[in-house]
């Protein structure tokens, strides 16, 4: 970013408005402004996702444990085969 910013901007002339070179920053500054805002929304929305995804697999955990500590306590009874 910085490096692009010294690519382009020029030194100023004779009867040059310095306000130009201002607008000019300004106007970069809010794109890149706008351009991180974009990425916080992508990323926080993201972080909800993996939240969610993090219930449930919290969820599902809990049901497999579940299950399985109440078949551990049942009884256990030979099946007959003859």
């Amino acid at each position: 970013m910085v490096d692009s910013l010294k690519k382009k901007l020029v030194p100023l002339q004779p009867g040059q408005s310095f306000k130009f070179t201002v607008l000019e920053t300004l106007d970069r500054i809010k794109e890149e402004f706008q351009f991180l805002q974009a990425q916080y929304h992508s990323l926080k929305i993201e972080c909800e996702k993996l939240a969610s995804e993090k219930t449930e697999m919290q969820r599902h955990y809990i049901m497999v444990s579940f299950s399985t500590l109440i078949l551990s306590d049942l009884p256990y009874a030979p099946v007959n085969t003859a």
